[in-house]
């Protein structure tokens, strides 16, 4: 462009008046001839250097199409929001056509005219891939986008990531984890983008590590996050995952695929599915049909497979599907002549560890599945891909059948971290031999899920791994999970994202990023998370001895942190971080990020006094620690540090059932609801986890309950185990009850008052009944198993509603449950059968307050009656009893 061109452009530019003036005919025909001569006179062809920024004092406008999509409106809010953090300066957004004149600098965002004059068309871009232009005063950034909510990883979000790109690569901006503290803006006065014209898209076709937020239910009440914390949680959790451009350039089915065969197609084709041991087809756990194997040989199933996808293809020609070839959650074990002819002969096969090797390693058969499929498909659009999971014993490479890059293979390297070096090399070995098949090869780990939420660190054994896969053809990645344990695990989530766009950086650069936020404290925090890194993998063969002797694995992690984590190991990380606080004390935002992270230590720390005072069956340390862990996740829950959903889950899993949410007295004062008693014969009480029992004795009388130990399943042997306590949490008697077995409590106690048992059924079920004229169980939610006897609550004077909660884990195991009113009338009832949790809401009818109401469970019409949880609300005295005359209630109730 000559100097008179530039001059003429110039002129154009500067000729739009203020968006305030443009009111009137005049003032808008003079907008429409400024952007007129715009689109007449491209954009100078030099790459000068754009201000944005000047003492900070703003020198450009955004500027948007007259009609932006969801995604330009917020890359354009994105990069006001940030520039304003970082300078005080806020960038004005205006509509293409409504320009003021001054200031000169532009920020085209998305499909602007001037864009398509520049040469830059959208449409042509490749999903979320982007292009960055200066020219003259004027900076461009378009991207491919679509439809859709900007958070959505669905949505392609091309201009969003260009803004990205510029706010990290001019402005040093970085995110180190969700929410507002995480937000590391540099303080600056001026802001300009350097001269600039490349196009970029994304290194992964998807980058994906999945929300534990949602999908894992775990404990209510206290052990999770409040609705309103986990809301922001979310919020906060997709904001950063965007920022770090995860998201799906290409929509891929991929995941177990085959989970509602066995009950669509099992009793019409059970040829189609595993030839187990016992010479049957079909589930290879319990009536599980999402735990069925297929039996990857049948043509039948094959040509089902085909038909299936072509009716899905038809229902969308314009976004045909792949095929997701992906087996069940189960191990390869279809024992039939034809699926065996299609092994190959495995002599590493004793080089592998059992969650490879069990039942034989079966690649090659799952790899000419996958062949013979991607070909039958192909027959009708050659360009059809099928994907498929390297997993459990068909994770290690095929010995003999090939592949072509029409199959996309998800490796599952279920080697957890850390690892030793022969089972690091091995799992490199893995990738290695399934690319020399001729497939194309993606990421899908499990090892992120391990760790529970302790400062469990193998960062740089990750990023070997990352990094070789990286370098060797790896096209997109799914990890399974986020489990945003963010002040603990901080640097390594930090590269689990960040790294996956920015593969060119080294590993100590991206780390360097995340430390460079706690600013003087940032050679101090990396001290303390290398700590953590050493101590993590340096202690293996001590975790695998944990793991054992607890039968624990990082599903039931809690079992295990006091003997992992240790108050000595601890103690050493605390002093790290008490250095790096007193360096960050004069910078406050570094501080404050110091600060978090001693929150995240704290809480692991009273995870793990949790997990010691229930391995050593201390009723009443657990309860004090189980209180003091509950009180500080309240305190700590709408700060991001951890994942509380995540916690409450492992933690339901660990122990087997939800736990009673008290098991000691706390000495509320407490009086019974009658003087007298009528002679009863309860129906015993079927609970399973850990409860408190409360009985108010009299002068010389003993201790009286029965409990019968009910074994469930095959696994759950250990005895159950009992202790009672004084009113003082002194103990009095304590006691195991072998599985089968009843035991007859009756025991003599050294003065009256409250007596308080406290009961752990170890997995297995007890029917308890208490004897005593004035004896409840305690606790807020109840966790039962089967048929159980009828409970009595208290309803306080002017009560007007409440709230009775019913779950268990339907459609498979469903209840019913029935509320009656203190005259034995109906009140409410619901069942689990369409929906695994029911809110019985109950308004109070007059005169039907300060008495005793009760609720029934019973079989729902349909599906099994084996777990379920009754719950009573915060307005009701958490308190139960086995008739109505027997309750114990606050004495200040009346």
């Amino acid at each position: 462009m000559t100097p008179e061109m530039e001059t003429s452009y110039a002129a154009a530019v500067d000729s739009r008046q203020p968006e305030s003036s443009v009111q009137i005919g005049l003032n808008m025909k003079l907008h429409q001839v400024s952007l007129f001569c715009a689109l007449l006179l491209p954009l100078p062809a030099t790459h000068a250097d754009v201000p944005l920024v000047v003492e900070g004092q703003a020198k450009a406008v955004i500027v948007i199409p007259a009609a932006p999509s969801r995604v330009v409106q917020y890359a354009a809010d994105e990069l006001v929001y940030h520039v304003e953090k970082a300078t005080g300066a806020k960038l004005v957004v205006f509509s293409e056509g409504q320009e003021p004149k001054e200031p000169a600098g532009r920020i085209y965002l998305g499909p602007t005219a001037v864009a398509s004059k520049a040469g830059i068309e959208a449409a042509k871009l490749s999903p979320d891939s982007f292009s960055l232009r200066t020219a003259g005063h004027a900076l461009l950034i378009v991207g491919r986008d679509s439809d859709g909510r900007p958070l959505d990883p669905n949505t392609w979000a091309g201009t969003l990531f260009g803004v990205y790109q510029v706010l990290e690569n001019v402005m040093g901006v970085r995110w180190l984890w969700p929410g507002k503290l995480g937000e590391y803006v540099p303080a600056m006065k001026n802001i300009t983008v350097p001269g600039t014209d490349k196009t970029v898209a994304p290194q992964l076709i998807i980058r994906r590590l999945r929300s534990t937020l949602d999908g894992r239910p775990g404990a209510a009440g206290g052990d999770t996050f409040s609705p309103k914390a986990l809301k922001k949680a979310r919020a906060d959790e997709q904001q950063w995952l965007r920022r770090q451009r995860m998201g799906h350039s290409r929509k891929m089915n991929w995941g177990h695929s085959f989970t509602t065969w066995w009950e669509r197609y099992g009793k019409e084709h059970p040829d189609w599915f595993n030839l187990l041991d016992d010479g049957k087809r079909g589930p290879q756990y319990g009536n599980r049909g999402d735990r069925t194997g297929m039996c990857v040989s049948s043509p039948g199933f094959h040509a089902q497979i085909v038909e299936n996808w072509l009716k899905a293809c038809a229902a969308s020609p314009d976004n045909k599907p792949n095929i997701n070839g992906c087996e069940n959650d189960v191990f390869g074990r279809c024992l039939c002549d034809r699926c065996k002819a299609w092994d190959a002969p495995r002599p590493d096969e004793k080089l592998y560890p059992e969650r490879f090797s069990k039942h034989g390693i079966v690649s090659d058969r799952y790899t000419r599945f996958w062949r013979t499929v991607q070909e039958l498909a192909a027959k009708h659009d050659p360009d059809v891909i099928v994907t498929g999971y390297a997993y459990v014993n068909y994770a290690p490479p095929p010995v003999r059948e090939k592949l072509n890059d029409h199959v996309w293979i998800g490796l599952v390297p279920d080697a957890f971290f850390p690892r030793s070096a022969a089972e690091h090399e091995q799992c490199i070995a893995m990738w290695q031999g399934w690319a020399k098949t001729g497939c194309k090869l993606f990421l899908r780990p499990n090892y992120t899920l391990e760790g529970y939420c302790m400062p469990y660190l193998y960062t740089r054994q990750f990023a070997d791994e990352f990094a070789h896969h990286a370098r060797n053809g790896m096209i997109a990645t799914d990890f399974d999970s986020l489990t945003a344990m963010w002040a603990v695990q901080g640097p390594q989530t930090y590269l689990f994202a960040r790294w996956q766009s920015c593969l060119d950086k080294k590993v100590d650069e991206v780390l360097a990023e995340y430390y460079a936020g706690f600013g003087p404290a940032a050679e101090k925090v990396k001290a303390y998370f290398d700590y953590w890194e050493n101590y993590t993998t340096s202690n293996r063969e001590r975790f695998q001895a944990a793991e054992k002797k607890l039968k624990a694995s990082w599903a039931t992690y809690p079992r295990m942190a006091h003997e992992c984590f240790t108050p000595d190991a601890f103690a050493r990380g605390q002093k790290l971080l008490d250095e790096a606080a007193r360096t960050a004390k004069d910078d406050t935002i570094a501080a404050a990020r110091v600060e978090f992270l001693g929150k995240g230590l704290a809480h692991a720390e009273k995870c793990a006094a949790v997990s010691r005072a229930r391995a050593n069956s201390d009723f009443m340390a657990l309860q004090e620690a189980l209180s003091d862990l509950r009180a500080y996740r309240k305190q700590i829950e709408t700060d991001n540090v951890v994942n509380l959903a995540y916690c409450a889950w492992v933690e339901s899993r660990a122990f087997d059932a939800k736990s009673a949410r008290e098991v000691a007295y706390n000495g509320q004062p407490l009086k019974p609801v009658a003087d007298t008693v009528a002679p009863a014969s309860a129906t015993p009480v079927s609970l399973r986890g850990n409860f408190g029992m409360i009985a108010s004795l009299g002068t010389k009388e003993k201790f009286h309950a029965t409990i019968a130990i009910r074994k469930i399943g095959k696994t759950h042997i250990e005895p159950a185990h009992w202790n009672l306590y004084s009113a003082k949490r002194q103990p009095l008697a304590k006691g195991d009850i072998e599985p089968g077995k009843t035991g007859e409590l009756e025991i003599a106690v050294p003065s009256d008052g409250i007596c308080n048992l406290v009961l752990s059924t170890v997995g297995n079920a007890g029917r308890v009944t208490l004897h005593n004229d004035h004896a409840v169980i305690l606790g807020r939610e109840l966790a039962l198993l089967g048929e159980s006897g009828r409970l009595w609550f208290y309803v306080p004077p002017k009560t007007k509603t409440f709230t009775v909660t019913l779950t268990s884990p339907a459609p498979g195991e469903t209840v019913k449950l029935t509320v009656f009113d203190p005259s034995g009338n109906e009140a409410a009832a619901g069942c689990t059968t369409e929906t695994p949790k029911v809110d019985l809401k109950i308004k109070v009818p007059p005169g039907q307050d300060g008495k005793a109401w009760s609720v029934a469970p019973s079989r729902a019409p349909k599906g099994t009656l084996e777990d379920y949880s009754i719950a009573l609300s915060d307005n009701l005295p958490p308190y139960w009893s086995q008739a109505p005359d027997r309750l114990l209630v606050p004495a200040l109730s009346k």
